[in-house]
């Protein structure tokens, strides 16, 4: 179905992709990190300015890259490689299966569900060729018989044109599903890479990020550290960075008896929030709950560009607890029964969090547990008070 002229004429709701003309930019889907970093479009087409590897399903450029190998079970086995380029991320994909999707609709064949920095980069395996999702620039298909455990073994190099000249490094999830991928069971899917396991991609090949139990908050904080390091900052609770310079402060009052106040920048890849609270109860104290979670806790909890996902930080772990972001809490007793709280934090941009705007001035939502209980500080979304760009925080 769906094919006209020999071309793949479908159009669902996970290959769509948007632009933007502001190449430092982020875009709401099909692109994380602003415009492809080597593509321009001219007058004799679009060229290619980097050094590109060759697509052809040959992965000996990917020897010495860190590599997970047999993923899956009996049904079918896995091999991801892959690697963080100038130009984007090139993936190489070995699958090894017993018998071969003879259909056309996804579920009926080879379907790799595929999340790169939150993107839909998936693709489904039709015959000899492969639907993919948006971000995919360039592909390479090989697939021959073999003796052995498997019957077939399908090699898939895929290249993504992200631009990954300030963070190079990108989360990775992979799954696959399809009756072509049962075996005998009851279903095809496996998650090879999901869920809680949650691997990324650099210039050395594709690694586990280093967090107690593969935790996916965890996972998220360590990339945005990664993240804030690629725009010269280092989350450690002080504004002691150059680019705080000069700007202004938006100050709340009586916020449930504390003050509120923020400094804060948009950037390539996220919103630097620099907080500071002043509040009359010890850090320490649960100023809600039991004491035993974040948010019983001197917190923050972000919403960014309209979008409804926490991203939250607390005292919490001696002021290390984040979700979906990297901050540092630093707490100062004043000596005259009040403290000084301030809160660093990296809020990325990226389509994880579905519904992100991060075109001109971007809406901060902006509440937490302070003093007796939570209180929205900024308002919530759609209604908020505080935006921030390029020139600082404001209020509108």
């Amino acid at each position: 179905e769906n094919m006209i002229n020999n071309q793949w004429n479908r159009v669902d709701w996970w290959r769509t992709s948007h632009s933007t003309p502001h190449g430092d930019e982020p875009v709401a889907l099909g692109q994380h990190s602003g415009l492809p970093q080597c593509l321009h479009i001219t007058a004799n087409g679009i060229v290619h300015d980097c050094e590109r590897a060759s697509i052809d399903g040959d992965l000996s450029e990917y020897e010495g890259k860190n590599a997970f190998i047999g993923l899956g079970d009996h049904a079918a086995k896995v091999d991801v490689t892959g690697y963080v380029a100038e130009d984007g991320v090139y993936l190489g994909i070995t699958l090894y299966q017993h018998t071969l999707g003879q259909a056309w609709d996804w579920w009926n064949t080879e379907n790799f569900e595929i999340k790169l920095l939150g993107d839909r980069a998936g693709f489904t395996i039709i015959e000899d060729f492969i639907a993919g999702c948006a971000p995919i620039s360039d592909y390479a298909m090989v697939r021959t018989e073999i003796d052995g455990e498997f019957a077939y073994k399908t090699v898939i190099e895929l290249f993504y044109a992200y631009d990954f000249s300030t963070a190079k490094q990108a989360t990775l999830q992979i799954g696959i599903n399809g009756e072509a991928l049962k075996h005998g069971k009851d279903n095809g899917f496996q998650g090879l890479m999901w869920d809680g396991n949650v691997p990324y991609i650099t210039e050395n090949g594709i690694e586990w990020i280093t967090t107690a139990g593969n935790d996916w908050w965890g996972a998220q904080k360590v990339v945005a550290e990664k993240m804030a390091a690629g725009e010269g900052i280092t989350i450690d609770g002080k504004a002691d960075e150059a680019l705080y310079a000069g700007l202004s402060s938006v100050v709340y009052e009586n916020v449930n008896g504390a003050t509120v106040s923020f400094i804060g920048k948009k950037l390539s890849t996220g919103v630097i929030m620099y907080t500071t609270i002043k509040h009359n109860v010890a850090p320490e104290v649960a100023f809600n709950g039991s004491g035993t979670d974040w948010y019983h806790y001197l917190n923050l909890e972000f919403r960014v560009g309209g979008c409804g996902t926490q991203l939250a930080t607390s005292v919490f772990e001696n002021g290390n607890w984040d979700a979906y972001c990297a901050s540092k809490a630093v707490t100062v007793d004043n000596g005259d029964g009040t403290y000084t709280t301030t809160f660093e934090t990296f809020l990325p941009f990226t389509t994880e969090y579905g519904g992100m705007s991060y075109y001109g001035d971007v809406e901060i939502c902006a509440g937490g547990v302070i003093e007796t209980g939570f209180a929205w500080v900024t308002g919530y979304i759609g209604g908020s008070s505080l935006y921030v760009n390029r020139e600082g925080c404001f209020k509108r």
